[in-house]
């Protein structure tokens, strides 16, 4: 390949990297999203729970919790797998154009594992699944005995919850993929 060639296929390399960044930007963001929404929603529950049935409260209010873990969930894992895919495909590629090591630049997350980090990976990766099974145990030790709808609310709850589960170990294993790497 040609000088003006390679300047060429760097720079692809180079703006497949700034998009991707970008993407994890906005997937960091949406991590965060539904927190604040939960947080108004379980204090407008909170003041007005005596107004609705209470099989409703208890299954839809874990349910709701349900889905802002799961959002976090997705969009964390979002942010791995790009970050994985900039540690072992881009980052390796431009490396061989540029006839550099692959130590020599993008080094942050490498940076990261050698200093460590304010938090220990695992508390964001597996936490939150905390959230959603009290939310479960909550909603089913306030409806203990149950009804038929309480069934209802416990599958569903249940589903989700497996959810959340299959979510966590999705998350933990694409990081684990890319911090081998970094």
């Amino acid at each position: 390949m040609d000088t003006e060639g390679l300047k060429l296929v760097v720079q692809a390399h180079v703006a497949d990297y700034q998009a991707i960044a970008t993407r994890i930007t906005r997937f960091t963001s949406l991590q965060f999203v539904p927190w604040p929404a939960l947080a108004a929603f379980l204090t407008l529950v909170g003041g007005t729970h005596k107004l609705f049935d209470p099989i409703l409260v208890a299954w839809g209010t874990a349910g709701v919790v349900q889905v802002a873990v799961l959002t976090y969930y997705f969009a964390l894992y979002e942010v791995y797998n790009h970050v994985r895919y900039l540690e072992t495909e881009l980052k390796p590629k431009l490396a061989e154009l540029l006839k550099l090591n692959t130590e020599s630049f993008w080094g942050y997350e490498k940076y990261l594992k050698k200093t460590g980090k304010a938090n220990d990976p695992l508390i964001g990766d597996v936490g939150p699944a905390f959230v959603s099974l009290l939310a479960v145990v909550l909603a089913a030790v306030s409806r203990i005995p149950g009804s038929g709808w309480d069934y209802l609310g416990s599958v569903v709850n249940g589903f989700l919850l497996v959810l959340t589960v299959t979510s966590v170990i999705r998350v933990v294993k694409v990081r684990r993929g890319f911090t081998v790497a970094a």
